[in-house]
C-alpha cells in the first residue's frame, strides 16, 4: 500500500493542476498492506480508509475496481452492494458505489445524490460502453442510498 501511495504522490505533483485528475485503483482486493492484518476484512477497510485519506490529500477522486462475493445457485436478479467482497468496509468508505453490467450501469450507492440507472451498450469492439439514446438516468430510490455529508467536503 504504501508504494501505491508513493506513486500516486508523486504522479500527482506532475499531472494534478486545480484538482483535475483521476486515481484508479484495479483491484481493491490485490492491494496489500505493508503489515499483517486479522483478516483480509480488515484489511480491505484499512485500505479503502487509506485510499480515501489519499483523495483528500491529493484533492483528486480515487476509484476502483472490486470482486464480487459468488453467489448461490439461487441468488437471482441483479447484484447489489451486498454482493461485493468485503462490502461493509467498502460501502460504508465509499462516497459512490457503481455496478457495471453489459447493458447497465446502476449508481446504487450516492452520499450527496441520487442513485440510479442508465442503460449502456457494451461496444467490445472498441472496449467502451455507450449510452442507449433516449434511455438517460433512471431513478432508483429502493436500492440505492443516500447520505448527508458528515465531514467537510473533500469531493470536487
Amino acid at each position: 500500500f504504501s508504494q501505491l501511495v508513493s506513486v500516486a504522490n508523486r504522479w500527482a505533483l506532475r499531472n494534478v493542476h486545480d484538482g483535475h485528475g483521476l486515481i484508479v485503483v484495479d483491484y481493491i482486493q490485490r492491494v496489500r498492506l505493508n503489515r499483517a492484518s486479522e483478516s483480509k476484512t480488515v484489511e480491505i477497510g484499512e485500505i479503502v480508509k487509506g485510499l480515501k485519506d489519499l483523495a483528500r490529500n491529493l484533492h483528486v477522486p480515487v476509484a476502483t475496481g472490486s470482486q464480487f462475493r459468488k453467489r448461490s445457485a439461487s441468488d437471482k436478479g441483479p447484484r447489489t452492494r451486498d454482493d461485493l467482497r468485503d462490502s461493509k468496509a467498502i460501502e460504508d468508505e465509499s462516497d459512490k458505489v457503481i455496478i457495471i453490467g453489459e447493458d447497465e450501469l446502476r449508481l446504487v450507492k450516492h452520499r450527496r445524490g441520487p442513485t440510479g440507472r442508465v442503460g449502456v451498450k457494451f461496444n467490445r469492439q472498441f472496449t467502451r460502453f455507450e449510452e442507449l439514446e433516449d434511455e438517460g438516468i433512471q431513478e432508483e430510490e429502493d436500492e440505492g442510498i443516500q447520505e448527508e455529508e458528515e465531514t467537510e467536503s473533500w469531493h470536487r
